[in-house]
């Protein structure tokens, strides 16, 4: 136990009755973009309007990382993080998705404060994010952009509509007092049949991007065949 969480716990506290206060009184705030109403409703959204000369700059970023990730012996889940710190992101589509995420989580002055490049591959284990889960209570907000067609062969990312209240309270409160780092998974009978007949995967003929709650519960998929590859953009209203 350390000083940080002593002077947290009645911090914790006030943050979880705030919690339940929301999950009691559901949020029916209107927002400014219309993309944030759709995500508010159902805790995703596509994001279309992206300018063809940001996605080509983007492209070139998906050639060069590919290339220093993928060889010839190459499976599974292959991850790097934080790439924005290398390669300089286009201005007009960082500036798009900070207005989102500023909007949507009450927070002036956000920055993209986390990246990820991420290429899944055919594997005998099973990916990084397989499981139904969520990545914090209900402050953080991820782009996916996917740079390859996703189908139900190549591992589509899946989702199930409003559980972004599925923690507990206890879970919400450790969570605050404690500062979890890690995401919650769920043991899939711990989620019940109607529950998980709602999930949808987010699949795609093209390039596409999804912004997602990721407080909402969410898995990875088996990738049987082909490849997959995603850049993920986050921004998160720190507490």
């Amino acid at each position: 136990m350390t000083f940080r969480h002593f002077y947290r716990f009645p911090l914790a506290i006030i943050l979880t009755i705030s919690y339940i206060l929301s999950k009691t009184f559901k949020r029916n705030k209107k927002f400014d973009f219309d993309e944030l109403n759709e995500l508010e409703k159902k805790g995703y959204v596509s994001i279309t309007d992206i300018d063809s000369s940001d996605l080509e700059r983007l492209k070139d970023i998906d050639s060069v990382l590919r290339k220093r990730l993928v060889n010839d012996s190459s499976e599974g889940s292959l991850r790097l993080n934080d790439f924005h710190k290398e390669f300089e992101i286009p201005e007009n589509f960082k500036n798009k998705l900070i207005s989102l995420a500023s909007n949507y989580l009450s927070k002036k002055n956000i920055l993209l404060e986390e990246t990820q490049y991420q290429v899944s591959l055919p594997s005998k284990e099973n990916p990084f994010g397989y499981g139904w889960h969520v990545d914090d209570y209900d402050n953080i907000l991820k782009f996916f952009l996917f740079l390859t067609p996703v189908n139900n062969k190549n591992g589509p990312l899946r989702l199930i509509p409003k559980t972004e209240r599925f923690q507990n309270i206890k879970e919400v409160f450790i969570w605050l007092w404690l500062t979890r780092t890690k995401d919650q998974y769920y043991a899939d009978d711990k989620i019940s049949d109607n529950t998980k007949r709602n999930k949808v995967a987010f699949l795609s003929d093209a390039i596409s991007m999804i912004l997602i709650d990721t407080s909402s519960l969410h898995s990875s998929s088996i990738l049987e065949e082909g490849e997959r590859r995603v850049m993920v953009f986050t921004f998160r209203k720190s507490i």
